[in-house]
């Protein structure tokens, strides 16, 4: 990947925002109960007709602010996780962040990467970062960052979507 051509692009990954067809993703996914666990509980099933009207709509959602949910791709052009920006106060220079990774893609720098470009974006220096508790886990944030980016030592990767 070319991590010179967007901002929204690394040498690993690539958000993008989520497209109608990737309904398919979020249905399989959520068939995931360890994944649903980690999130809060194990919803009921969902069809798939649910799952693509819900992909419908939040491919046509305008962002509120800087909340946003983006989709991970790997430099394959393969769906290898999601993540959502949430509670953004541009006033207190403060957001949050949900992140989840597939199973099968994890451990491969994918959620650091994505969590960098949004860090980038949102212009959070490495010295603003603390390190934050969350009902899934403690996330460590590492100050050793270069620039304006810090990174996830250790994220909760956790799915959203229509059941999330």
């Amino acid at each position: 990947m070319d991590a010179s051509a967007s901002i929204w692009q690394g040498e690993l990954v690539r958000l993008r925002a989520i497209e109608p067809d990737d309904w398919a993703f979020y249905f399989a996914w959520n068939q995931d109960d360890e994944q649903s666990r980690r999130i809060s509980a194990i919803p009921f099933p969902q069809s798939a007709a649910a799952v693509q009207q819900w992909a419908q709509q939040e491919a046509t959602r305008k962002p509120e602010g800087d909340a946003f949910r983006f989709v991970i791709e790997n430099a394959s052009g393969e769906v290898v996780g999601d993540l959502a920006t949430h509670h953004c106060d541009a006033r207190a220079g403060a957001f949050a962040y949900g992140i989840a990774i597939h199973r099968e893609h994890r451990r491969r720098g994918y959620a650091f990467e994505a969590i960098t470009l949004v860090l980038r974006y949102e212009g959070v220096s490495a010295n603003s970062v603390a390190p934050c508790a969350s009902q899934h886990g403690i996330e460590r944030l590492d100050r050793r960052a270069v620039g304006a980016a810090a990174s996830p030592a250790a994220a909760a990767e956790t799915p959203y979507g229509p059941s999330g």
